[in-house]
């Protein structure tokens, strides 16, 4: 069917590409239908939650009740696919007629083929879209992640960019486990974390769920000096569509203070890599991050402690390449993260250890460069649990964390375990 391969080449140019379709679902197709003079007209409006169901939807048991009027290779189509935030056009505008047009209004991409059938049509439009893939995804992921809260790869707190920078950000900047009170404390640590929350972006609802892991290796003339090992996962629905991610970092924590000093101050530069892939959301990208990382740690005494947190980084999209679709979206973004954490050590047990505290956080993301959705976002947290005083042989924390920012907000309950 004609109308089915407009949406599968169309769909083959944005599958790459991420952004919200309506109040509560990503993906929606509207079009017109039309049989000449004197037939009625006959309008479709569906919405969907993952982009397989676009591609598939004029073969469905739904496209034939929604259009029952569309005759084969002679129904004029007027369609519209938008795939979560970005409108995509498609229409064989004459009866009968060959010719099919195309448009993105977005990224003022515009065109038409005509061969000798629909389907030939089509095939010209899929080999020019795939010729073109890597200029058109880059533009395509441009648009969207300037436009919607809900894009997988930038734009806001859920997506893979903002996930890499808040890793690198936790380790460097408010990791009370990195701080050393001894030094004896040369033990080696594994770190295992849990977190898992609601948000709504936009009038979409969905959950996240982290498993940060790490491994930090101490070294034994002076355990300030730390090689850490970062492994995060992460796993995300919205509305529907799942989403997963992946990655790998490492950084060098070193100390600018002398151990005798009643503060301390670190610096960790970090790398990473990540990935992120969902065929629900029709969506596949590749970031890396460069960061630099300073804490700062004042002791007040027995009011507690202070720990100031700053860091600047790079983040930057890789290209890649699956089948015939190339991928570089262009993503160059500096960033900025700065916040600060009170510690107040607490006079009663916990979980068996008597060194115990509560953590209270607060920090601010500014993003700079390629346009993104959201611009900055806020973070709070606050979390009680044992903590890193003498040679303790674990830690454990239960906290609860919340996101704000355009149109967007998130609510987590989290945990970690560090041996």
């Amino acid at each position: 069917m004609g109308f089915r391969k407009a949406a599968v080449v169309v769909g083959a140019a944005s599958a790459m590409a991420s952004g919200s379709a309506s109040a509560d679902e990503l993906f929606r197709v509207t079009g017109t239908l039309g049989n000449g003079a004197g037939a009625p007209t006959q309008n479709f409006d569906v919405s969907f939650d993952n982009a397989r169901s676009v591609i598939e939807f004029t073969e469905s048991e739904r496209f034939r009740r929604e259009a029952s009027g569309y005759r084969d290779d002679f129904s004029t189509v007027n369609g519209n696919i938008n795939f979560r935030g970005l409108d995509i056009g498609i229409a064989f505008p004459q009866l009968g007629g060959s010719r099919v047009e195309y448009s993105i209004p977005e990224i003022g991409l515009s065109g038409a083929f005509t061969g000798f059938d629909r389907d030939d049509s089509l095939e010209q439009l899929g080999d020019y879209l795939l010729e073109n893939s890597g200029d058109i995804l880059r533009r395509i992921q441009r648009a969207l992640i300037r436009s919607s809260p809900n894009d997988p790869t930038a734009g806001n707190p859920n997506s893979l960019q903002s996930q890499m920078v808040s890793q690198d950000f936790a380790f460097g900047g408010f990791d009370s486990n990195a701080n050393v009170s001894s030094s004896s404390d040369t033990e080696n640590r594994l770190f295992i974390g849990l977190s898992a929350g609601t948000f709504k972006a936009q009038g979409v609802r969905g959950r996240t769920v982290n498993l940060p892991l790490a491994y930090t290796v101490r070294f034994d003339d002076d355990p300030r000096y730390q090689l850490q090992f970062a492994l995060p996962i992460s796993y995300l629905d919205q509305s529907g569509a799942k989403t997963g991610t992946v990655g790998l970092g490492a950084g060098f924590q070193f100390p600018v203070t002398s151990v005798e000093s009643k503060n301390q101050w670190y610096l960790t530069p970090r790398v990473s890599i990540a990935g992120v892939g969902s065929a629900d959301a029709g969506a596949a990208s590749i970031l890396a991050n460069l960061s630099m990382t300073s804490r700062y740690v004042y002791d007040a005494g027995d009011i507690g402690s202070f720990t100031l947190a700053n860091m600047a980084g790079y983040n930057f999209s890789v290209p890649f390449k699956a089948g015939d679709v190339k991928g570089d979206y262009g993503i160059k973004n500096i960033v900025a993260k700065n916040g600060v954490m009170y510690e107040k050590p607490l006079d009663f047990s916990f979980l068996g250890s008597e060194s115990t505290s509560i953590q209270a956080a607060y920090a601010m993301t500014n993003f700079g460069g390629t346009d993104l959705y959201m611009s900055s976002f806020h973070d709070v947290s606050l979390t009680i649990g044992t903590r890193n005083a003498g040679a303790i042989g674990s830690l454990f924390r239960l906290g609860v964390n919340g996101t704000f920012g355009r149109n967007f907000n998130r609510y987590v309950l989290s945990f970690g375990y560090a041996f």
